[in-house]
């Protein structure tokens, strides 16, 4: 009978993953390009033909890292995926931080001359960049002498031990015949 017939149907058709998709932090680093504080990372990016359906937003508070990075993604309609790494440098935590005395008490736990006192800091994930400069203690004379110092890391985090504590008497006594 020779009869034919056609229809069409509407089809939307998208293979691509969205393009251009950066990561972006949210504010700028904390101290000489180092995060200190929790982050949120936001990603963006665009598509031409189905359009971004999401696009991943997140934030990191660790592991400490100066080879960080954190992945997310933007979705496009049609569920195709785009991943871009965000990488940085992360430190949330103060260096471990020791005071010591550069040498022993004089007699029987008492320093009865100056001593002199440093502090001194290691940091593995951004280093030390600075420590208390070191002082001479030469008084006043107490039973509860101590010293208060610390040191910061590249990351712009501070530390301090507990005080260093002593006893110093520098004082000759007074006689009398």
């Amino acid at each position: 009978a020779g009869n034919t017939s056609s229809d069409s149907i509407a089809l939307h058709y998208d293979a691509t993953a969205p393009t251009g998709v950066t990561a972006a932090p949210a504010r700028g680093s904390d101290h000489a390009g180092w995060y200190n504080h929790p982050l949120r990372i936001d990603w963006s990016g665009s598509d031409a033909l189905s359009g971004i359906a999401s696009c991943t937003s997140r934030t990191y508070s660790g592991p400490d890292d100066a080879n960080a990075s954190a992945s997310g993604n933007c979705t496009d309609a049609a569920g195709n995926v785009a991943t871009v790494a965000l990488p940085f440098q992360y430190d949330a935590n103060g260096p471990a931080v020791t005071v010591s005395a550069a040498r022993d008490p004089d007699h029987a736990g008492w320093y009865n001359r100056p001593v002199d006192i440093s502090w001194s800091g290691t940091d593995p994930v951004s280093g030390v960049a600075s420590c208390t400069a070191p002082l001479t203690y030469t008084g006043p004379d107490t039973a509860n002498a101590s010293s208060v110092g610390g040191c910061t890391d590249n990351a712009g985090n501070s530390a301090s031990p507990p005080p260093l504590a002593f006893r110093y008497d520098a004082t000759p006594p007074v006689t009398s015949a």
